[in-house]
């Protein structure tokens, strides 16, 4: 008879190491390291990489997140974040009960808004997040576009490259140029 046998002893091996490492993912928190594992686990991290592949793999395919994340796995940690909160995560929701933080996530996905959406959120779901904002998320994005523009955000461009849509900081500071003021950048030139 052809085929594969699923229950060949590799691949209970395989299986057993896996449920380890959700069981350390599970006692000591979802971000599993090497040597939260070493400390932890029941099996080497050679033993791990003989049966399962790479050690970072091996936390991917247990269903845990890995201490260096990528773009796919900031994408999880969103949709996992979503669930455990039974709605639309905030950065702030991020920054306190996510797997990973805030920044960690923008930095892979270039923006909360586009992290959001990798994690299939409509637009509709983006602006409705968007309500929760900390002020500080707010002007802190003002800052950092007038710093990589070299001059104070447009309407424009805040909603082509900001982090936050225009209406965003409008509904929060009542204009542009308000929000601007309460940034500390000088907004003479700016086109509001």
């Amino acid at each position: 008879m052809t085929g594969s046998n699923p229950y060949t002893p590799e691949n209970s091996q395989r299986e057993e190491i896996l449920d380890d490492i959700r069981r350390v993912g599970n006692e000591q928190g979802s971000r599993i390291t090497r040597e939260i594992y070493t400390t932890y686990g029941n099996h080497s991290i050679t033993t791990v990489q003989n049966y399962v592949g790479t050690f970072t793999s091996a936390i991917r395919d247990a269903g845990c997140f890995p201490a260096n994340p990528n773009k796919n796995d900031c994408i999880r940690a969103v949709e996992a974040l979503s669930t455990e909160l039974e709605r639309v995560p905030t950065s702030e929701d991020m920054d306190e009960h996510g797997v990973y933080s805030y920044q960690t996530i923008v930095r892979h996905l270039d923006s909360w808004k586009q992290a959001l959406e990798s994690a299939g959120f409509d637009q509709n779901d983006v602006q409705d997040s968007q309500h929760n904002i900390p002020t500080e998320h707010l002007l802190n994005e003002l800052q950092r576009l007038t710093d990589t523009l070299g001059e104070p955000p447009s309407q424009n461009q805040i909603d082509e490259e900001g982090e936050y849509a225009y209406t965003t900081y409008h509904r929060r500071f009542g204009s542009l140029a308000a929000a601007l003021q309460e940034a500390g950048i000088e907004a003479e030139d700016a086109e509001l």
